[in-house]
């Protein structure tokens, strides 16, 4: 039987390949894209690169066409589980997947209907409140709120307009922050804002069978970011029967089968564990419970494929390094002259190693094509960086010399019966929003706006709208468009972008002819319109764009 890995954009997948392969099962990786270490593992038998990378319908279409009916199918990251959901009946009914139910997924990855259960049970949860339209955010009095807050998304993946899109978790610091984040995300996800827990995180990692856990291990990170998430360095630890039995309790009533991490953050202030999240796939620091004892990939693969059901024990203070992730945490507490803790972790990292007390989450001796690759991607990220920096510059320039020629070309196509004028800019919330409504007040023709960034529904900034408000212009009812989700005829359209990049990016896409700056129109002020979201709570940034904006349009217009 085939093993089918589904997404390979973290070390999970990786660590899963290693370890099934080791038992002589035969592993196959269906990616996105082709710059993920795990492909390069010795250990995946074949790896697919998908040709769409946005329709789920047509993503799912051509993942059933690539896996073998009854094969074993493990979405590795929180994207493919989303489209496990989206397609479960099908999945469940074609091939194998490690898991019981929907409805069991969905109770424990809901972070705020996991908070409502834990809750109920008398686990400790953050304080937190749900907000679910823009209007119910307004109404709380903002005095109420006390920073640093933890803004989060209720689901880290879901479905918009037939694509995946992912959420983030944020640290807001003042209620400018947290006010921007709602007007971007309320649109399409409820939002739960919570206090923020001073500590550090733990994780407990399971494998359970109907709620059931049958396999527990726990860990401390011991190197990790300001709020926890993304560990460079963990470190197994003993059981501790209280955060154990608040593990088995909040299970319980989920029904859930399959493997899954919930993760903590422990105050010893208030000497309390509060729950964070669950997540029910694998986790990037898997090596870790691997080798201290407790081999999840294979646990799940006796479940679900043999139904045997494995008991393990591990030991206690083993550790696991993602090393180039670590690195760059080392140098920051550097860079902080914090010279004695530098030394004394490079110190620790070589004892620890040498006694063979910590593992590597992708080094390893009999596998090292994934180490070398990891690092061809990260100077190859840097180049393409270059590149585009130096390509948006050339382009730039050349556009400046074309000016008035693009200028004359643009106006011939305005005059075209049923032309389509559309604006475009990054997030469609601010520079193309402002033009289409500034457009569509002073002209005849109606225009549209849209963005290359793939999120739909999406309010703008609120200094956006006191600025346009200043020139008449109303954005208060604006909500983004993603380029595809514009409903007319793209073929037939003239499309006015707003900097290097945007031009870049439409001029691709064979389908999208007719591509000029809007900065043509104004010979006295630059080509490029820069974007005030890198400068979000200035009204001044947003009213000299939108001057900017409008002094364009009204030649256009003219």
């Amino acid at each position: 039987m085939k093993t089918f890995i589904l997404g390979s954009n973290d070390r999970a997948a990786l660590t899963v390949s290693r370890e099934l392969a080791k038992q002589g099962f035969h592993v196959e990786i269906i990616s996105l894209t082709s710059s993920c270490i795990s492909l390069k593992s010795k250990y995946v038998k074949k790896s697919y690169i998908l040709k769409n990378k946005e329709d789920i319908n047509e993503i799912f279409n051509e993942i059933i066409k690539i896996i073998e009916p009854g094969s074993f199918v493990i979405p590795i990251n929180d994207y493919f589980l989303t489209l496990v959901l989206s397609f479960f009946q099908i999945f469940k009914e074609s091939f194998i997947i490690p898991y019981n139910s929907k409805e069991s997924i969905l109770k424990i990855i809901d972070k705020y209907n996991l908070l409502i259960e834990a809750s109920k049970i008398g686990i400790d949860i953050p304080d937190s409140l749900l907000i679910k339209n823009i209007d119910s955010f307004y109404k709380i009095d903002k005095n109420t709120f006390k920073y640093p807050l933890i803004f989060k998304p209720r689901f880290s993946c879901l479905e918009q307009n037939n694509r995946i899109i992912t959420t983030e978790v944020k640290k807001v610091n003042n209620y400018n922050e947290l006010e921007m984040q709602i007007r971007l995300n309320i649109g399409y996800v409820d939002v739960i804002i919570q206090n923020y827990i001073e500590g550090f995180g733990r994780a407990i990692n399971f494998f359970a069978v109907n709620g059931d856990i049958k396999n527990y291990f726990q860990y401390e990170r011991i190197h990790e970011p300001g709020f926890g998430g993304g560990s460079s360095l963990r470190k197994s630890i003993k059981v501790e029967p209280k955060l154990k039995k608040t593990s088995l309790d909040l299970l319980k009533s989920s029904d859930y089968s399959g493997i899954g991490m919930i993760e903590y953050r422990y105050c010893p202030n208030k000497k309390k564990y509060f729950i964070m999240e669950i997540n029910a796939r694998f986790w990037g620091s898997l090596s870790l419970p691997v080798f201290s004892g407790i081999n999840f990939p294979v646990i799940l693969y006796d479940y679900f494929i043999k139904g045997k059901i494995s008991k393990s024990t591990y030991l206690a203070e083993k550790y696991s390094k993602h090393v180039l992730k670590d690195t760059k945490w080392l140098f920051i507490k550097l860079k902080n002259n914090k010279i004695k803790l530098f030394l004394s972790e490079i110190k620790s990292d070589f004892v620890r190693y040498v006694s063979n007390d910590m593992t590597f989450d992708v080094e390893k001796k009999n596998d090292f094509k994934p180490f070398l690759f990891q690092y061809v991607l990260l100077f190859s990220s840097l180049h393409i960086k270059i590149y585009e920096i130096i390509y948006r510059f050339l382009i730039f320039i050349y556009k400046n010399k074309t000016r008035n020629k693009d200028r004359k070309q643009a106006l011939n196509l305005l005059l075209a019966d049923n032309i389509n004028i559309v604006f475009v800019c990054r997030g469609n919330i601010i520079r193309s929003a402002f033009a289409e409504n500034y457009f569509n007040k002073l002209s005849e023709s109606r225009s549209y706006s849209c963005g290359t960034l793939y999120k739909s529904e999406r309010l703008s900034p609120i200094k956006a709208l006191e600025a346009a408000k200043n020139i008449d212009v109303d954005l208060k009812y604006h909500k983004s468009k993603y380029i595809n989700d514009l409903e007319i005829d793209l073929s037939n359209s003239v499309f006015f972008v707003m900097n290097p990049k945007q031009y870049i990016e439409l001029s691709k896409r064979k389908k999208y002819e007719n591509v000029y700056f809007l900065g043509i129109f104004d010979k006295d002020r630059s080509l490029d319109i820069k974007d005030p979201y890198y400068n979000p709570y200035d009204l001044k940034t947003y009213s000299k764009i939108f001057e900017q904006i409008k002094s364009n349009i009204d030649l256009m217009i003219k």
